[in-house]
């Protein structure tokens, strides 16, 4: 009975050794998934910590959410900072202080400007549309009557249609008719008057113009890290909107430090003065080509034109040079107009795109009269319907690359900021980042011979705004 009794016993306590053991076992194994587990917790909290250290200055001017990197060792401390609270506090998990590594780190002037261009897309797209839905269809429905409005008069240049004799003779009346040679050389003038220094022709005599200048050292522009990205149609609309909202133009009258923020957009030059005259001369070029085309479909305009023309080339006893200053008065004109016209959006007017008779501010001999002294305010007039300045600038804000546009929307960011705060650039700004964190934990409920009584957990977490 006694070695029965012995045997037993041994038997028992070989089966609990193996029971708790096993109860160990899989005690330590949760355990150690649970060790994963928070340090996974742990990792993602902290980033998220990290990125709530998001830049004051671009959120409340430019509604922008980037992390300031002054360097991957501060970063990793700042990270680490929020990382030893859950290790500390570690209880059962026993974890003890490990170490973290930055894998990848995206800045926002990477990839040509696509993370800006989410970020302001999102942005857009999270607040009240309504205004942008009725500035864009306003511009839209204009740009639609005007261009149904030109079909309707649309004619054969090289034909132009006929004009009756009463409307030849009303004209005649009407048109000037310079009574010697010298008109041919005068429309000269007039032309390289007009197309001078156009600037001095334009602005208004009350307004001042602004001679800031962006700061160029470290632009986001002239390190463009790729030229291939195009933003979906609806993207550019909402980054055209976005620029419209946070960015001045000459129009706006900004007291800011660079006061025409859309033209250099437009522009890119370092001087105010040269994104306005850039964007002043675009302007021109557009309007002088359709008020070109207005001149020719109109029948009275054509014949007005024709008369002086015969006039002048008689008088002249050139009558082999009647096409030719045809050809400058149409263009003396069309330009002359046009000035007037650029002069009405610099004021805050509005032109339409497509003019009619009605329109029209300057007739043959106000056109005759303008020299060095000519006030070209006496043309201004304001018909309220049309197009207005920032319009025009929409337009060449669509026929530009976005990645070009979105590097200049971060150079301005820049610049603006640098007056706040000396030394910073955009190309510190992260976006998104991969950390990878390292910590030691040690078993708590096994600790056999031979293996270690701690282990290395791996874990890596991703941020992004």
């Amino acid at each position: 009975m006694k070695r029965a009794g012995a045997s037993i016993t041994v038997f028992l306590s070989l089966a609990f050794i193996c029971t708790v053991s096993l109860i160990y076992g899989l005690l330590e194994s949760a355990r150690t998934e649970g060790v994963r587990f928070y340090l996974q917790m742990a990792a993602d909290s902290a980033m998220n910590s990290l990125m709530s250290n998001y830049h004051r200055g671009l959120w409340d001017g430019y509604r922008v959410i980037l992390y300031e990197n002054q360097s991957d060792e501060e970063l990793i401390n700042t990270y680490m900072h929020y990382v030893d609270a859950y290790v500390n506090n570690s209880g059962i998990y026993n974890l003890s202080a490990g170490e973290a590594h930055l894998n990848t780190g995206i800045f926002i002037t990477d990839d040509g400007g696509r993370w800006l261009s989410k970020q302001i897309c999102e942005y857009m797209k999270a607040n009240p549309v309504d205004m942008i839905n009725n500035r864009l269809n306003d511009d839209a429905k204009q740009i639609e009557k005007d261009a149904e409005s030109a079909k309707d008069r649309r004619i054969d240049i090289d034909h132009p249609p006929e004009v009756t004799d009463d409307e030849e003779g009303e004209d005649s009346e009407n048109s000037a008719e310079p009574g010697n040679k010298e008109a041919v050389i005068r429309l000269e003038n007039i032309l390289s008057l007009l197309s001078g220094n156009v600037s001095r022709l334009v602005i208004p005599a009350e307004h001042v113009l602004s001679e800031d200048s962006i700061d160029s050292e470290e632009l986001p522009s002239q390190n463009i890290t790729e030229h291939n990205y195009i933003a979906d149609p609806i993207d550019k609309l909402l980054i055209d909107e976005y620029i419209r909202v946070f960015f001045s133009s000459y129009t706006d009258h900004s007291d800011k430090e660079l006061s025409y923020e859309m033209e250099y957009i437009i522009g890119g030059h370092n001087l105010d003065k040269a994104n306005l005259d850039d964007v002043i001369l675009r302007i021109l070029a557009i309007r002088e080509g359709l008020n070109y085309l207005h001149i020719l479909e109109d029948p009275q305009k054509r014949s007005s034109v024709d008369t002086a023309a015969a006039t002048i080339a008689g008088l002249a006893k050139m009558p082999d040079l009647k096409t030719y200053i045809a050809g400058l008065i149409i263009a003396a004109w069309a330009l002359a107009e046009s000035v007037a016209d650029v002069r009405t959006l610099l004021k805050g007017g509005k032109v339409p795109l497509y003019k009619t008779a009605e329109d029209w501010k300057i007739d043959m001999d106000s056109l005759f009269a303008i020299d060095e002294d000519t006030d070209m305010g006496m043309f201004d007039q304001d018909v309220g319907c049309g197009l207005d300045y920032e319009a025009y600038l929409g337009m060449f804000l669509v026929l530009m690359p976005d990645y070009l546009k979105l590097y200049r929307i971060m150079d301005l960011m820049q610049h603006n900021l640098r007056r706040k705060e000396d030394g910073f650039v955009m190309r510190k700004m992260l976006h998104a980042a991969n950390i990878s964190l390292k910590a030691t934990s040690s078993r708590q409920f096994i600790s056999y011979t031979g293996l270690e009584s701690s282990y290395t957990v791996d874990v890596y977490t991703i941020g992004a705004y």
